[in-house]
């Protein structure tokens, strides 16, 4: 395994501190990709340190991926997931959804989901399969959750969004999927079958929804509201929107152990401890490691979810764990091609 960094720095300190011919000049700032450990990054750690004494705080921006072989990943018993926060979109959610009354004083960690998202699906990317707001919530398409509950993975469960119906209202070619399932004979008849299960209309997702018994019913709801649609608002409002669903890890989430590292940067271990939650819910601004966690405590879940957490509180931004995945499901995801996830090796020790 090989770690890749790219640092930039502002045009004046790279001037300042590092060497005229190291990198690539970008105007007003200056790139250099160095590998760990090699001439290069000791070059940029002596600057960082340099320009950290002058002025304090961190004023060298970088980011990293991390190369594997062939055998490395086919070796690998499990991967974490992750989605690099400069490429989430921005979505307006309404924050209603969220119990924030028990977050941690500390760090900011703890709220609860008490509703389902409202999100306007409309400006939600079409390229993408897969995807995190910017408030740490996964959403997948149709075709992505088809293929979850097809192949029979575990550790999750799958959430309809509620369409933002006030932000499309000047948007014609928006055509919902189907939410109130009630207004539909087969929809009314699906209503009879969950409640006779014990399920209510909030608990009905997607897996049970096309599951083989009710797979007939709910298309035979999807043309009864598309025959809706068109008499309401034209035929041209069916090509507008997949549906998607929030993705939610339900598995027993599992701590990282040593020797996961963790930090502000890749030059700062946070020995202050000023992004380490006094009672153990966050472990630090970033992850400078890859991810360690004992054997014993995963249960063999395709998707699962760290206890300790990364991050800090701020706007929309919350404390987040890490998203680990089996071979099985990042191999299903790899093949959905989801711009910006990268799966990193994790160890179980």
């Amino acid at each position: 395994m090989k770690t890749q960094f790219r640092f930039s720095f502002l045009d004046a300190d790279a001037r300042q501190h590092l060497p005229l011919d190291l990198g690539k000049d970008l105007g007003n700032t200056r790139e250099i990709s160095a590998l760990s450990g090699d001439e290069a990054y000791e070059y940029v750690r002596t600057a960082n340190a340099a320009i950290n004494a002058l002025r304090g705080g961190q004023h060298c921006g970088w980011s990293y991926i991390r190369e594997y072989a062939d055998d490395e990943l086919q070796k690998a018993e499990l991967f974490h997931m992750r989605y690099p926060r400069e490429g989430r979109p921005i979505l307006a959610s309404n924050q209603e959804v969220y119990d924030w009354s028990g977050v941690c004083a500390h760090c900011g960690a703890g709220r609860k989901q008490v509703q389902p998202l409202e999100i306007n699906v409309k400006r939600l990317p079409k390229s993408r399969p897969l995807l995190c707001t910017i408030g740490s919530e996964w959403l997948v398409t149709e075709s992505v959750a088809d293929g979850f509950v097809r192949q029979r993975f575990t550790g999750f469960e799958l959430r309809p969004l509620v369409r933002d119906d006030k932000a499309l209202s000047d948007e014609p070619s928006y055509a919902p999927y189907p939410q109130d399932i009630g207004r539909y004979a087969s929809g009314r008849e699906l209503l009879q079958r969950a409640k006779a299960l014990g399920l209510s209309e909030r608990e009905l997702d997607y897996g049970w929804l096309d599951s083989k018994p009710n797979r007939q019913l709910w298309a035979q709801c999807v043309e009864e509201h598309n025959e809706w649609v068109c008499l309401q608002k034209g035929p041209r409002a069916l090509k507008a929107v997949r549906p998607w669903y929030q993705l939610v890890v339900t598995s027993n989430p599992i701590a990282t152990c040593p020797p996961t590292r963790f930090g502000i940067g890749p030059f700062d271990e946070d020995v202050e401890g000023r992004y380490r939650c006094a009672l153990r819910h966050t472990s630090g601004l970033h992850i400078l490691s890859e991810v360690h966690v004992r054997r014993g405590d995963w249960n063999g879940s395709d998707l699962v979810a760290t206890s300790n957490l990364i991050g800090q509180r701020g706007g929309y931004l919350v404390p987040e764990p890490m998203l680990l995945v089996s071979p099985r499901l990042r191999q299903f995801l790899v093949a959905q091609k989801p711009r910006g996830v990268v799966f990193e090796v994790a160890h179980l020790i």
